[in-house]
């Protein structure tokens, strides 16, 4: 077979070439193999490599020799190998290189390699930074880069700077209306103070919680003027209701007046009593519905539960304070007296006469009832009416003759104590 220092031209070119190739090949391998710590691969990447470096300088000393100069003698018996030799030597350490590359490329694609650490830490949409006591940065992503250009105005050569920029504002609004919320903690690595700044993008959480805060302002306007509605509301019923009673009244008094002008012309002695008796309760009445607002809503509200409890209501002498907190007492009074008549006594009837003057409202409760042996005892409903009034300034006394009785004296306006 023919040597290989027998061929000439191009065929040599072309093994220096390929040798050159595999060369630069080796040398990549190498510096993969050291980057993932693959000691085996690099120790063949070596070994390839040295044996190339000798067949390169094979084939530049014979290419030499054939420009003059002289001709080295491990050349010379190297260049006597037959050129098939040369071809499969190098088709083997290309196949080795080929094998190389493929376990590296895999390698990168199965196992974590630190590059493939640091391409997720930059690509982290998180900005982190590590960085020394005196400011000096260990390790930045591309996020924390940026974020640290919004704020400051220029990149991050200096961490401390950074955390002093945002020390006071823990949430920052950028300028390209994303939200950002540092976060910022020490720790010892190797022994030596560290610092790491988080950057977490809160922009979505930001957005939503501004949305509800002035979905809940909207929410808060809307209960106030419905609140503002129901008051009115109830205004306007109410009014409706007093207006209704007012016409009532006038109309129960225009067909009184027409009766009694029946009866004096021309009715018995017994028909001129019963009109006198239906003049002094609509006069009653009358005085009842003059009074204030107040008043009105008490006195329906203590006819309307005397109804609901079937006792009819007498008012001897009306009760004629204003006064909101002597009203609500006076309601309490004649409610738990209403309820005693008729519970304990079997009472129809409950009477009401008031003494009033400028210091206090005096009530007196009787009625029909059969009334008991004895006082009766205080339970729930009395007791707490009786601390009601104490605490008012007020007082309270029960007796029991042939019907149950309830003298309350309820103090007013200064005289009264705090409830």
């Amino acid at each position: 077979m023919r040597p290989y220092i027998e061929f000439t031209g191009l065929p040599r070119s072309l093994i220096s070439f390929w040798v050159i190739l595999l060369i630069f090949g080796c040398m990549s391998a190498f510096v993969l193999s050291v980057l993932q710590k693959r000691y085996l691969i690099t120790a063949i990447s070596v070994s390839c490599g040295v044996m190339l470096y000798f067949m390169m300088q094979v084939t530049r000393n014979i290419s030499r020799w054939y420009m003059g100069n002289n001709l080295h003698p491990f050349a010379a018996r190297v260049g006597n190998i037959p050129m098939a030799v040369f071809v499969i030597v190098l088709a083997f350490l290309t196949l080795a290189f080929i094998i190389q590359f493929y376990l590296i490329l895999r390698y990168s694609h199965v196992h974590i390699t630190p590059s493939a650490v640091k391409e997720a830490f930059d690509l982290n949409p998180t900005g982190i930074c590590y960085y020394r006591s005196d400011g000096q940065t260990i390790l930045v992503n591309h996020r924390m880069n940026a974020l640290a250009f919004a704020v400051t105005g220029r990149g991050l050569l200096n961490g401390a700077e950074l955390f002093d920029a945002v020390r006071d504002r823990h949430i920052a609004e950028l300028p390209d209306g994303s939200v950002v919320r540092f976060s910022h903690r020490e720790f010892v690595f190797g022994g030596e103070l560290c610092h790491e700044l988080i950057a977490d993008d809160i922009t979505e959480l930001y957005r939503k919680s501004e949305n509800l805060r002035i979905e809940n302002e909207r929410l808060k306007t809307m209960n106030h003027q419905m609140e503002a509605y129901g008051e009115h509301i109830d205004e306007t019923v109410r009014q409706r209701e007093i207006l209704n009673t007012k016409t009532k009244i006038h109309d129960e008094m225009n067909r009184l007046l027409l009766s009694t002008d029946k009866a004096i012309r021309n009715g018995t002695e017994e028909e001129k009593q019963q009109i006198l008796k239906t003049w002094q309760e609509n006069v009653l009445l009358l005085c009842i519905e003059a009074d204030s607002e107040t008043r009105h809503n008490v006195i329906s509200d203590l006819d309307a539960l005397a109804r609901i409890i079937g006792v009819t209501v007498v008012y001897e002498r009306p009760v004629m304070t204003d006064d909101r907190e002597t009203l609500h007492l006076f309601y309490l009074a004649a409610e738990e007296a209403m309820i005693n008549a008729a519970k304990h006594g079997g009472a129809k009837h409950l009477y009401v006469n008031t003494e009033e003057n400028e210091q206090c409202l005096k009530l007196y409760f009787t009625d029909d009832g059969r009334g008991t042996d004895g006082l009766p005892v205080e339970g729930g409903g009395l007791s707490a009416l009786r601390h009601r009034l104490e605490e008012a300034g007020g007082s309270i006394r029960i007796g029991n003759n042939a019907s149950f009785t309830l003298i309350i004296e309820i103090p007013k306006g200064e005289n009264r104590n705090g409830l």
